[in-house]
Protein backbone atom coordinates (compact mmCIF):
# COMPACT_ATOMS: atom_id res chain seq x y z
CA UNK A 1 0.00 0.00 0.00
CA UNK A 2 0.86 3.57 -0.42
CA UNK A 3 2.65 4.35 3.19
CA UNK A 4 2.32 8.54 2.64
CA UNK A 5 -0.96 10.47 2.80
CA UNK A 6 -1.43 10.44 -0.92
CA UNK A 7 -3.11 13.83 -0.22
CA UNK A 8 -0.11 15.74 0.55
CA UNK A 9 0.83 14.80 -2.80
CA UNK A 10 -1.87 15.95 -4.18
CA UNK A 11 -2.04 19.02 -2.44
CA UNK A 12 1.76 19.77 -3.52
CA UNK A 13 1.19 19.28 -6.93
CA UNK A 14 -1.76 21.57 -7.01
CA UNK A 15 0.04 24.38 -4.83
CA UNK A 16 2.56 23.95 -7.41
CA UNK A 17 0.47 24.35 -10.63
CA UNK A 18 -1.35 27.27 -8.62
CA UNK A 19 2.01 29.22 -8.98
CA UNK A 20 2.93 31.89 -11.49
CA UNK A 21 6.90 29.95 -11.80
CA UNK A 22 8.10 29.06 -15.29
CA UNK A 23 11.76 27.19 -16.51
CA UNK A 24 12.32 23.78 -17.34
CA UNK A 25 12.95 23.23 -13.54
CA UNK A 26 9.38 24.06 -12.64
CA UNK A 27 8.11 22.23 -15.70
CA UNK A 28 10.47 18.98 -14.29
CA UNK A 29 9.07 19.32 -11.01
CA UNK A 30 5.32 19.82 -11.95
CA UNK A 31 5.52 16.42 -14.42
CA UNK A 32 6.38 14.58 -11.86
CA UNK A 33 4.68 15.60 -8.57
CA UNK A 34 1.41 15.74 -10.79
CA UNK A 35 2.22 12.21 -12.37
CA UNK A 36 2.83 10.94 -8.59
CA UNK A 37 -0.38 12.41 -7.23
CA UNK A 38 -2.64 10.93 -10.41
CA UNK A 39 -0.20 7.62 -9.97
CA UNK A 40 -1.54 7.61 -6.13
CA UNK A 41 -5.05 8.14 -7.58
CA UNK A 42 -4.56 5.19 -9.99
CA UNK A 43 -3.85 2.83 -6.87
CA UNK A 44 -7.37 3.46 -5.29
CA UNK A 45 -8.88 3.54 -8.76
CA UNK A 46 -7.97 -0.37 -9.42
CA UNK A 47 -9.17 -0.93 -5.40
CA UNK A 48 -12.80 0.56 -6.81
CA UNK A 49 -11.83 -1.89 -9.72
CA UNK A 50 -11.43 -5.05 -7.77
CA UNK A 51 -14.53 -3.60 -5.50
CA UNK A 52 -17.03 -3.43 -8.42
CA UNK A 53 -15.80 -6.86 -9.58
CA UNK A 54 -16.20 -9.11 -6.71
CA UNK A 55 -19.21 -7.01 -6.17
CA UNK A 56 -21.08 -8.13 -9.49
CA UNK A 57 -20.92 -4.32 -10.69
CA UNK A 58 -20.07 -4.58 -14.50
CA UNK A 59 -21.62 -0.99 -15.08
CA UNK A 60 -19.21 0.07 -12.72
CA UNK A 61 -16.36 -2.09 -13.32
CA UNK A 62 -16.24 -1.04 -16.46
CA UNK A 63 -16.49 2.68 -16.35
CA UNK A 64 -13.72 2.69 -13.51
CA UNK A 65 -11.63 0.05 -15.93
CA UNK A 66 -11.82 2.64 -18.85
CA UNK A 67 -10.90 5.41 -16.43
CA UNK A 68 -7.88 3.47 -15.46
CA UNK A 69 -6.75 2.91 -19.15
CA UNK A 70 -7.47 6.63 -20.35
CA UNK A 71 -5.35 7.82 -17.05
CA UNK A 72 -2.41 5.71 -18.04
CA UNK A 73 -2.60 7.63 -21.94
CA UNK A 74 -3.13 11.27 -20.19
CA UNK A 75 -0.14 9.94 -18.23
CA UNK A 76 1.52 9.68 -21.34
CA UNK A 77 0.50 12.90 -22.17
CA UNK A 78 1.90 14.33 -19.49
CA UNK A 79 5.48 13.47 -19.61
CA UNK A 80 5.98 13.76 -22.77
CA UNK A 81 6.25 17.56 -21.84
CA UNK A 82 9.42 16.91 -20.28
CA UNK A 83 12.57 15.29 -22.25
CA UNK A 84 13.92 13.95 -18.47
CA UNK A 85 10.79 11.87 -18.41
CA UNK A 86 10.68 10.55 -22.05
CA UNK A 87 11.45 7.27 -23.39
CA UNK A 88 13.00 8.43 -26.50
CA UNK A 89 15.91 10.23 -24.54
CA UNK A 90 16.77 6.66 -23.17
CA UNK A 91 16.64 5.26 -26.46
CA UNK A 92 18.32 8.12 -28.48
CA UNK A 93 21.20 8.11 -25.42
CA UNK A 94 21.68 4.12 -26.46
CA UNK A 95 21.95 4.65 -30.14
CA UNK A 96 23.93 7.17 -30.01
CA UNK A 97 26.60 5.48 -28.44
CA UNK A 98 27.22 3.69 -31.60
CA UNK A 99 28.53 7.21 -33.35
CA UNK A 100 31.23 7.53 -31.04
CA UNK A 101 33.33 5.13 -33.37
CA UNK A 102 33.45 4.71 -36.93
CA UNK A 103 32.18 1.75 -39.55
CA UNK A 104 28.66 1.02 -37.22
CA UNK A 105 25.47 0.75 -38.63
CA UNK A 106 22.28 1.04 -38.04
CA UNK A 107 21.72 -2.77 -37.00
CA UNK A 108 24.24 -1.38 -34.51
CA UNK A 109 22.29 1.21 -33.25
CA UNK A 110 18.84 -1.05 -33.04
CA UNK A 111 21.08 -3.37 -31.32
CA UNK A 112 21.84 -0.68 -28.54
CA UNK A 113 18.38 -0.27 -27.98
CA UNK A 114 16.29 -2.69 -28.52
CA UNK A 115 18.94 -5.92 -27.05
CA UNK A 116 19.71 -2.89 -24.46
CA UNK A 117 18.51 0.06 -23.36
CA UNK A 118 14.76 -1.35 -23.91
CA UNK A 119 15.31 -5.12 -22.59
CA UNK A 120 16.76 -3.44 -19.63
CA UNK A 121 13.96 -1.77 -18.76
CA UNK A 122 11.47 -4.51 -19.25
CA UNK A 123 12.38 -8.18 -18.95
CA UNK A 124 15.90 -7.25 -18.03
CA UNK A 125 16.95 -10.72 -20.26
CA UNK A 126 15.72 -13.78 -21.51
CA UNK A 127 12.69 -15.54 -20.61
CA UNK A 128 14.95 -17.24 -17.69
CA UNK A 129 15.73 -14.41 -16.01
CA UNK A 130 12.29 -12.39 -16.18
CA UNK A 131 10.42 -15.48 -15.78
CA UNK A 132 12.60 -17.80 -13.65
CA UNK A 133 14.70 -15.25 -12.25
CA UNK A 134 11.81 -12.54 -11.11
CA UNK A 135 13.55 -9.85 -12.49
CA UNK A 136 10.55 -8.62 -15.14
CA UNK A 137 10.03 -4.85 -14.69
CA UNK A 138 13.51 -5.08 -12.18
CA UNK A 139 14.27 -1.96 -13.77
CA UNK A 140 10.94 -0.07 -14.66
CA UNK A 141 10.83 3.18 -15.67
CA UNK A 142 7.48 5.76 -16.03
CA UNK A 143 8.35 7.66 -19.03
CA UNK A 144 6.39 9.03 -21.79
CA UNK A 145 6.08 6.11 -24.30
CA UNK A 146 6.33 3.43 -21.96
CA UNK A 147 3.17 3.95 -20.77
CA UNK A 148 1.19 4.04 -24.02
CA UNK A 149 3.04 1.42 -25.67
CA UNK A 150 4.13 -1.35 -23.25
CA UNK A 151 1.76 -0.95 -20.10
CA UNK A 152 -1.07 0.32 -21.00
CA UNK A 153 -1.05 -2.96 -23.38
CA UNK A 154 -0.69 -5.44 -20.45
CA UNK A 155 -3.61 -3.68 -18.65
CA UNK A 156 -5.75 -3.69 -21.38
CA UNK A 157 -5.30 -7.14 -22.33
CA UNK A 158 -5.80 -8.00 -18.59
CA UNK A 159 -8.98 -6.23 -18.24
CA UNK A 160 -10.48 -7.76 -22.17
CA UNK A 161 -9.70 -10.78 -20.62
CA UNK A 162 -11.40 -11.54 -17.63
CA UNK A 163 -8.38 -10.17 -15.45
CA UNK A 164 -6.84 -13.19 -16.73
CA UNK A 165 -2.61 -13.00 -17.41
CA UNK A 166 -0.96 -14.50 -19.95
CA UNK A 167 2.87 -15.43 -21.67
CA UNK A 168 3.66 -11.97 -21.34
CA UNK A 169 7.40 -12.36 -21.74
CA UNK A 170 5.59 -12.74 -25.34
CA UNK A 171 3.89 -9.90 -25.24
CA UNK A 172 7.12 -7.49 -23.20
CA UNK A 173 9.90 -9.16 -25.70
CA UNK A 174 8.37 -8.13 -28.82
CA UNK A 175 8.10 -4.82 -28.02
CA UNK A 176 11.64 -4.47 -26.59
CA UNK A 177 12.54 -5.60 -30.32
CA UNK A 178 10.22 -4.13 -32.52
CA UNK A 179 12.66 -1.19 -34.13
CA UNK A 180 9.20 0.02 -36.41
CA UNK A 181 8.40 1.94 -33.21
CA UNK A 182 10.58 5.13 -32.88
CA UNK A 183 10.45 7.50 -29.37
CA UNK A 184 11.10 11.23 -30.16
CA UNK A 185 13.52 13.41 -27.48
CA UNK A 186 11.89 16.49 -27.89
CA UNK A 187 8.99 17.37 -25.35
CA UNK A 188 5.91 18.67 -26.95
CA UNK A 189 3.04 20.58 -24.91
CA UNK A 190 3.22 22.82 -22.02
CA UNK A 191 3.41 20.91 -18.61
CA UNK A 192 1.45 23.40 -16.65
CA UNK A 193 -1.52 23.12 -19.33
CA UNK A 194 -1.75 19.45 -19.64
CA UNK A 195 -1.12 18.98 -15.73
CA UNK A 196 -4.20 21.06 -15.17
CA UNK A 197 -6.13 19.57 -17.53
CA UNK A 198 -5.44 16.34 -16.08
CA UNK A 199 -6.45 18.12 -11.94
CA UNK A 200 -9.97 19.00 -14.02
CA UNK A 201 -10.73 15.53 -15.47
CA UNK A 202 -9.50 13.10 -12.25
CA UNK A 203 -9.90 15.47 -9.31
CA UNK A 204 -12.90 17.17 -7.64
CA UNK A 205 -11.44 19.36 -5.10
CA UNK A 206 -13.08 20.35 -1.71
CA UNK A 207 -12.23 22.40 0.97
CA UNK A 208 -12.09 20.79 4.44
CA UNK A 209 -12.59 22.57 7.84
CA UNK A 210 -8.75 23.23 8.42
CA UNK A 211 -8.62 25.39 5.35
CA UNK A 212 -6.72 22.67 3.09
CA UNK A 213 -8.22 21.11 -0.28
CA UNK A 214 -9.05 17.55 -0.43
CA UNK A 215 -8.79 16.12 -3.79
CA UNK A 216 -11.02 13.66 -3.92
CA UNK A 217 -10.88 10.98 -6.77
CA UNK A 218 -13.37 10.64 -9.62
CA UNK A 219 -15.20 7.54 -10.48
CA UNK A 220 -14.56 6.28 -6.54
CA UNK A 221 -15.81 6.38 -3.22
CA UNK A 222 -14.43 9.60 -1.24
CA UNK A 223 -15.28 9.32 2.46
CA UNK A 224 -13.92 12.97 4.47
CA UNK A 225 -15.87 12.10 7.38
CA UNK A 226 -13.29 12.67 9.77
CA UNK A 227 -12.44 16.28 8.24
CA UNK A 228 -15.46 17.68 6.81
CA UNK A 229 -18.25 18.78 8.48
CA UNK A 230 -20.16 21.99 7.34
CA UNK A 231 -22.33 23.24 9.81
CA UNK A 232 -25.97 25.06 9.16
CA UNK A 233 -28.66 26.45 11.13
CA UNK A 234 -32.53 24.42 10.69
CA UNK A 235 -34.24 26.75 8.52
CA UNK A 236 -32.14 28.43 6.97
CA UNK A 237 -29.99 27.97 3.42
CA UNK A 238 -27.01 25.25 2.66
CA UNK A 239 -24.45 26.32 0.26
CA UNK A 240 -21.31 24.10 -0.16
CA UNK A 241 -19.74 26.18 -2.72
CA UNK A 242 -18.33 23.45 -4.71
CA UNK A 243 -18.12 23.56 -8.17
CA UNK A 244 -19.16 20.33 -9.95
CA UNK A 245 -16.81 19.13 -12.70
CA UNK A 246 -17.39 19.84 -15.90
CA UNK A 247 -19.71 16.95 -18.29
CA UNK A 248 -20.89 15.87 -14.66
CA UNK A 249 -24.38 16.65 -12.61
CA UNK A 250 -24.70 15.84 -8.94
CA UNK A 251 -27.43 14.83 -6.39
CA UNK A 252 -27.38 15.68 -2.60
CA UNK A 253 -28.39 13.55 -0.07
CA UNK A 254 -28.86 14.44 3.68
CA UNK A 255 -30.06 12.58 6.22
CA UNK A 256 -32.00 14.83 7.92
CA UNK A 257 -34.16 13.00 10.53
CA UNK A 258 -31.31 11.37 11.50
CA UNK A 259 -32.32 7.66 11.37
CA UNK A 260 -29.21 6.69 9.40
CA UNK A 261 -30.76 5.85 5.97
CA UNK A 262 -31.35 8.24 3.29
CA UNK A 263 -34.59 8.37 1.47
CA UNK A 264 -35.69 9.62 -1.71
CA UNK A 265 -37.23 12.88 0.25
CA UNK A 266 -33.81 13.48 1.69
CA UNK A 267 -32.22 13.91 -1.85
CA UNK A 268 -31.63 16.89 -3.87
CA UNK A 269 -30.53 17.64 -7.06
CA UNK A 270 -28.74 20.76 -6.05
CA UNK A 271 -25.78 21.84 -3.49
CA UNK A 272 -27.42 24.72 -2.53
CA UNK A 273 -30.68 23.57 -0.13
CA UNK A 274 -33.20 24.94 2.67
CA UNK A 275 -33.16 22.90 5.91
CA UNK A 276 -36.16 22.40 7.27
CA UNK A 277 -36.96 23.82 10.38
CA UNK A 278 -37.88 20.84 11.94
CA UNK A 279 -35.29 18.26 11.01
CA UNK A 280 -33.35 16.57 13.67
CA UNK A 281 -30.35 18.26 15.41
CA UNK A 282 -27.27 16.72 15.33
CA UNK A 283 -23.98 15.34 13.08
CA UNK A 284 -25.69 13.43 10.33
CA UNK A 285 -24.64 12.00 7.18
CA UNK A 286 -24.59 13.69 4.13
CA UNK A 287 -23.18 12.81 0.41
CA UNK A 288 -22.26 13.90 -2.98
CA UNK A 289 -22.98 11.74 -6.10
CA UNK A 290 -21.71 12.58 -9.43
CA UNK A 291 -23.22 11.18 -12.46
CA UNK A 292 -19.63 9.72 -13.32
CA UNK A 293 -19.61 7.16 -10.25
CA UNK A 294 -18.13 9.48 -7.54
CA UNK A 295 -19.05 9.92 -4.09
CA UNK A 296 -18.10 11.89 -1.57
CA UNK A 297 -19.30 11.08 2.52
CA UNK A 298 -19.25 13.53 4.91
CA UNK A 299 -20.78 14.78 7.38
CA UNK A 300 -23.72 18.12 8.53
CA UNK A 301 -24.30 19.53 11.62
CA UNK A 302 -27.61 20.63 11.65
CA UNK A 303 -28.64 22.93 14.88
CA UNK A 304 -30.39 25.93 16.55
CA UNK A 305 -29.20 29.44 16.65
CA UNK A 306 -29.26 29.57 20.34
CA UNK A 307 -29.76 33.41 21.61
CA UNK A 308 -30.88 32.80 25.31
CA UNK A 309 -29.66 30.01 27.91
CA UNK A 310 -30.91 26.48 28.31
CA UNK A 311 -30.58 23.93 30.41
CA UNK A 312 -29.23 20.56 29.51
CA UNK A 313 -29.96 17.45 32.01
CA UNK A 314 -28.20 13.86 32.04
CA UNK A 315 -29.59 10.91 33.87
CA UNK A 316 -29.21 7.12 33.43
CA UNK A 317 -31.74 4.80 33.35
CA UNK A 318 -30.03 2.75 36.39
CA UNK A 319 -26.82 4.01 38.08
CA UNK A 320 -25.80 0.48 38.28
CA UNK A 321 -25.40 0.17 34.27
CA UNK A 322 -23.58 3.07 34.15
CA UNK A 323 -23.04 6.60 34.09
CA UNK A 324 -24.34 9.39 32.20
CA UNK A 325 -22.20 12.58 32.34
CA UNK A 326 -21.80 16.34 30.86
CA UNK A 327 -18.20 16.46 28.91
CA UNK A 328 -16.36 18.98 31.50
CA UNK A 329 -18.23 17.92 34.67
CA UNK A 330 -21.69 17.43 36.54
CA UNK A 331 -24.79 16.26 35.08
CA UNK A 332 -26.79 19.09 34.81
CA UNK A 333 -25.85 22.95 32.59
CA UNK A 334 -27.17 26.08 31.48
CA UNK A 335 -25.36 28.11 29.12
CA UNK A 336 -25.64 28.71 24.92
CA UNK A 337 -23.03 26.15 24.17
CA UNK A 338 -23.35 23.33 22.48
CA UNK A 339 -23.44 20.52 24.72
CA UNK A 340 -21.66 16.98 24.88
CA UNK A 341 -23.16 14.48 26.62
CA UNK A 342 -21.05 11.02 27.80
CA UNK A 343 -22.14 7.56 28.64
CA UNK A 344 -20.09 5.32 30.11
CA UNK A 345 -21.48 1.48 30.60
CA UNK A 346 -20.49 -0.02 34.00
CA UNK A 347 -18.30 -3.87 33.83
CA UNK A 348 -20.61 -6.44 32.22
CA UNK A 349 -22.54 -3.69 29.94
CA UNK A 350 -22.39 -2.18 26.36
CA UNK A 351 -24.04 1.23 25.96
CA UNK A 352 -27.07 1.03 23.81
CA UNK A 353 -28.73 4.86 23.29
CA UNK A 354 -29.46 7.48 24.35
CA UNK A 355 -33.48 8.91 24.41
CA UNK A 356 -34.89 12.16 25.19
CA UNK A 357 -37.86 13.44 27.72
CA UNK A 358 -40.36 11.93 25.11
CA UNK A 359 -38.86 8.56 25.04
CA UNK A 360 -37.46 9.08 20.70
CA UNK A 361 -33.89 7.27 20.44
CA UNK A 362 -31.77 10.52 19.48
CA UNK A 363 -28.23 8.98 19.58
CA UNK A 364 -26.72 5.13 19.27
CA UNK A 365 -23.56 6.88 19.78
CA UNK A 366 -21.94 6.57 23.69
CA UNK A 367 -20.40 10.88 23.32
CA UNK A 368 -23.31 12.63 21.58
CA UNK A 369 -23.43 16.82 21.36
CA UNK A 370 -26.70 18.66 21.29
CA UNK A 371 -27.13 21.27 18.95
CA UNK A 372 -30.20 22.15 19.71
CA UNK A 373 -31.96 25.43 21.44
CA UNK A 374 -34.65 24.30 24.20
CA UNK A 375 -33.85 23.07 27.52
CA UNK A 376 -33.70 18.99 26.94
CA UNK A 377 -33.32 15.82 29.44
CA UNK A 378 -31.75 12.60 27.98
CA UNK A 379 -31.24 9.56 29.30
CA UNK A 380 -28.69 6.71 28.78
CA UNK A 381 -29.99 3.22 28.57
CA UNK A 382 -27.32 0.43 28.63
CA UNK A 383 -28.05 -3.47 28.35
CA UNK A 384 -26.39 -6.78 29.92
CA UNK A 385 -23.13 -7.88 27.58
CA UNK A 386 -23.98 -11.48 27.27
CA UNK A 387 -21.26 -12.32 25.20
CA UNK A 388 -17.73 -11.64 27.63
CA UNK A 389 -14.75 -11.63 26.39
CA UNK A 390 -12.67 -14.82 25.72
CA UNK A 391 -9.16 -16.15 26.90
CA UNK A 392 -6.84 -15.88 24.41
CA UNK A 393 -3.94 -18.11 23.91
CA UNK A 394 -1.45 -15.78 22.46
CA UNK A 395 1.28 -18.05 21.52
CA UNK A 396 0.95 -17.72 17.73
CA UNK A 397 0.39 -13.95 17.66
CA UNK A 398 4.31 -13.53 16.05
CA UNK A 399 3.00 -15.32 13.62
CA UNK A 400 -0.40 -13.68 13.00
CA UNK A 401 1.34 -10.56 13.12
CA UNK A 402 4.64 -11.19 10.74
CA UNK A 403 2.61 -12.92 8.29
CA UNK A 404 -0.60 -10.11 8.50
CA UNK A 405 -3.48 -12.86 9.20
CA UNK A 406 -5.52 -10.51 10.52
CA UNK A 407 -8.94 -8.90 9.53
CA UNK A 408 -7.88 -5.47 8.33
CA UNK A 409 -11.83 -3.92 7.74
CA UNK A 410 -15.26 -5.18 8.24
CA UNK A 411 -18.04 -3.24 6.39
CA UNK A 412 -22.35 -3.49 7.29
CA UNK A 413 -23.85 -3.26 3.99
CA UNK A 414 -27.67 -2.75 4.85
CA UNK A 415 -29.33 -3.37 1.23
CA UNK A 416 -30.70 -0.93 -0.45
CA UNK A 417 -28.46 1.40 1.25
CA UNK A 418 -24.23 2.15 1.35
CA UNK A 419 -21.92 -0.02 2.77
CA UNK A 420 -20.14 1.26 6.12
CA UNK A 421 -16.86 0.94 7.87
CA UNK A 422 -17.67 -0.74 11.51
CA UNK A 423 -14.08 -2.08 12.44
CA UNK A 424 -10.54 -0.93 10.65
CA UNK A 425 -7.01 -2.39 11.69
CA UNK A 426 -3.90 -0.51 9.94
CA UNK A 427 -1.73 -2.20 11.60
CA UNK A 428 -1.84 -5.73 13.74
CA UNK A 429 -3.89 -5.29 16.79
CA UNK A 430 -2.17 -6.21 20.31
CA UNK A 431 -5.10 -8.89 20.89
CA UNK A 432 -7.13 -11.55 18.97
CA UNK A 433 -10.72 -10.43 20.08
CA UNK A 434 -11.90 -7.15 18.97
CA UNK A 435 -15.14 -5.21 19.34
CA UNK A 436 -16.59 -2.88 15.98
CA UNK A 437 -18.44 -0.36 16.59
CA UNK A 438 -21.95 -0.13 16.86
CA UNK A 439 -24.70 0.11 13.36
CA UNK A 440 -28.11 1.33 13.56
CA UNK A 441 -30.46 -0.98 11.05
CA UNK A 442 -33.68 -0.81 9.60
CA UNK A 443 -36.15 -3.66 10.52
CA UNK A 444 -36.88 -5.72 6.64
CA UNK A 445 -33.29 -4.94 5.46
CA UNK A 446 -31.07 -7.62 4.03
CA UNK A 447 -27.51 -7.65 6.00
CA UNK A 448 -24.16 -7.99 4.57
CA UNK A 449 -21.13 -8.50 6.45
CA UNK A 450 -18.23 -8.22 4.45
CA UNK A 451 -14.49 -8.81 5.56
CA UNK A 452 -11.18 -7.62 4.13
CA UNK A 453 -8.49 -10.04 5.88
CA UNK A 454 -5.59 -10.29 4.50
CA UNK A 455 -5.12 -14.26 5.01
CA UNK A 456 -7.66 -16.87 5.26
CA UNK A 457 -6.87 -19.66 8.00
CA UNK A 458 -9.10 -19.57 10.94
CA UNK A 459 -11.88 -17.03 11.95
CA UNK A 460 -15.06 -17.12 14.15
CA UNK A 461 -17.25 -14.10 14.56
CA UNK A 462 -20.37 -13.42 16.86
CA UNK A 463 -23.14 -10.65 16.27
CA UNK A 464 -25.53 -9.30 18.74
CA UNK A 465 -28.87 -7.47 17.82
CA UNK A 466 -30.29 -5.16 20.01
CA UNK A 467 -34.05 -4.30 19.94
CA UNK A 468 -35.76 -2.57 19.77
CA UNK A 469 -33.89 0.14 17.31
CA UNK A 470 -32.14 -2.68 15.55
CA UNK A 471 -28.67 -2.39 15.97
CA UNK A 472 -25.54 -4.94 15.19
CA UNK A 473 -22.40 -5.35 17.50
CA UNK A 474 -20.03 -7.38 15.78
CA UNK A 475 -17.28 -9.49 17.47
CA UNK A 476 -14.66 -11.39 16.49
CA UNK A 477 -11.99 -13.59 17.08
CA UNK A 478 -9.45 -15.21 15.42
CA UNK A 479 -6.13 -17.60 15.96
CA UNK A 480 -3.67 -19.53 13.21
CA UNK A 481 -2.51 -22.46 14.62
CA UNK A 482 -4.06 -25.46 12.60
CA UNK A 483 -7.51 -23.00 11.96
CA UNK A 484 -8.36 -23.41 15.04
CA UNK A 485 -10.63 -20.28 16.34
CA UNK A 486 -12.33 -19.13 19.74
CA UNK A 487 -15.95 -20.01 19.53
CA UNK A 488 -17.45 -17.03 21.96
CA UNK A 489 -21.40 -18.57 22.92
CA UNK A 490 -23.74 -15.94 24.74
CA UNK A 491 -23.49 -16.91 28.68
CA UNK A 492 -26.49 -18.98 29.57
CA UNK A 493 -27.85 -16.40 31.68
CA UNK A 494 -31.12 -16.63 30.51
CA UNK A 495 -33.01 -15.17 33.73
CA UNK A 496 -30.82 -11.90 33.55
CA UNK A 497 -31.36 -11.51 29.31
CA UNK A 498 -33.48 -8.53 28.74
CA UNK A 499 -36.29 -9.30 26.30
CA UNK A 500 -34.95 -7.20 23.22
CA UNK A 501 -31.52 -8.82 23.41
CA UNK A 502 -31.04 -11.41 21.18
CA UNK A 503 -27.81 -13.57 20.77
CA UNK A 504 -28.85 -13.69 16.94
CA UNK A 505 -25.74 -14.90 15.14
CA UNK A 506 -23.40 -17.43 17.44
CA UNK A 507 -20.15 -17.60 15.41
CA UNK A 508 -19.55 -18.14 11.40
CA UNK A 509 -16.77 -20.08 9.78
CA UNK A 510 -14.81 -19.88 7.02
CA UNK A 511 -16.01 -21.95 4.72
CA UNK A 512 -13.65 -21.79 1.22
CA UNK A 513 -11.26 -18.92 0.33
CA UNK A 514 -13.79 -16.53 -0.67
CA UNK A 515 -13.88 -13.59 2.35
CA UNK A 516 -17.56 -13.55 2.12
CA UNK A 517 -18.38 -17.23 1.90
CA UNK A 518 -19.30 -17.83 5.93
CA UNK A 519 -21.82 -20.04 7.14
CA UNK A 520 -24.20 -18.06 9.00
CA UNK A 521 -25.64 -19.88 12.48
CA UNK A 522 -28.59 -18.39 13.05
CA UNK A 523 -31.01 -17.94 15.83
CA UNK A 524 -34.02 -15.87 16.56
CA UNK A 525 -34.23 -12.29 15.29
CA UNK A 526 -33.10 -12.56 11.73
CA UNK A 527 -33.59 -14.43 8.71
CA UNK A 528 -31.21 -15.74 5.66
CA UNK A 529 -31.60 -15.47 2.38
CA UNK A 530 -28.72 -15.94 -0.08
CA UNK A 531 -26.40 -16.08 2.12
CA UNK A 532 -27.51 -12.33 3.44
CA UNK A 533 -28.87 -11.42 6.92
CA UNK A 534 -32.40 -10.28 6.96
CA UNK A 535 -33.24 -8.17 10.62
CA UNK A 536 -36.74 -8.44 11.52
CA UNK A 537 -37.55 -5.69 13.68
Amino acid sequence: GIFYDSQDVARAAGKLLGTALTGDNYDYDLADLSRQALTDYSYYLLQGINEARNSGNTALFNSRKEAFLQLMLDLDDLLNTHSMLQLGRWTQMARGIADEVSGTTTADKDWLELNNARTLITTWGDRNQANGGGLRDYSYRMWAGMLKDYYYPRWKYFFDNNCQGKDWFTMEWAWAHDNSKTYSDQPTGSTADVARQLFAKYFFPVTLDNGKTFYAYRTIDNDVRKTYCPTVNRGSSLDLGLTIPTGTTASFLLDLNADGVISDSETFTSLATTIPADCATGKVKAQINLSDGTTLTFNVILKDEITTPRTVTVQTEDAAKGTATIKGGGTSVTNKDFVTIVATPAAGYDFVNWTDAAGNVVSQDAEYTYYGAEAATFTAHFIINLWGVPSSDMADYNDVKNYNQYIKTITLEQYGGDAEEIYSAEACPEQFYNVAEGHQCCAGRFLHPQLDRRRWFGLYLSLGLHRPQPRWRVQYAERTAGGQGYTQQPKQRPEERPHHRHPALRHARRTDAHPSALRWCLEDGLRCHDGRLRCQG
